[in-house]
């Protein structure tokens, strides 16, 4: 919504006036949307598919980049940032190899290099162990079957 320079607002009344002109088309009673349904299919939460072709129709783009995640894009950014970190860490590995050793030996020292840049990398940083609070327990207990 930001490229096309729109708010929630103005998507919310471009979809009113486009269900009340159907309405009238089709003479049927109108079912208008509220600002909140808008903000919280931004913010993520559950909403039907129709609403969000509705929505797609509205700001004149396909659907898919409405229900594509940013995070989705980012996730295949960092995947070719990947690939392209772990292709220059071969070639150099390759050129950086000495002339004494034979080049199987090089190539597989290469792999293993790489292999362990590449598990270096797709591990998550480990957060600070914080102990977790105790369990609170439930002043009604079960009593024990006979």
């Amino acid at each position: 919504m930001a490229r096309l320079n729109k708010n929630q607002a103005d998507l919310c009344d471009a979809l009113n006036a486009r269900r009340r002109a159907d309405a009238l088309a089709h003479g049927r009673p109108v079912k208008l949307i509220q600002p909140k349904t808008i903000s919280s299919i931004v913010r993520g939460f559950h909403t039907q598919t129709r609403l969000i072709a509705e929505i797609a129709a509205v700001l004149g783009v396909p659907i898919e980049a409405i229900l594509v995640s940013p995070e989705d894009l980012m996730r295949t950014e960092r995947r070719r940032a990947l690939a392209a970190e772990v292709t220059e860490l071969v070639l150099r590995a390759l050129d950086e190899r000495s002339d004494g050793l034979a080049p199987a030996q090089s190539v597989s020292d290469a792999i293993k290099n790489l292999d362990l840049a590449v598990r270096a990398r797709e591990t998550p940083p480990q957060d600070v162990a914080v102990p977790r609070p105790p369990r609170k327990r439930s002043r009604f207990r079960r009593r024990r079957q006979k």
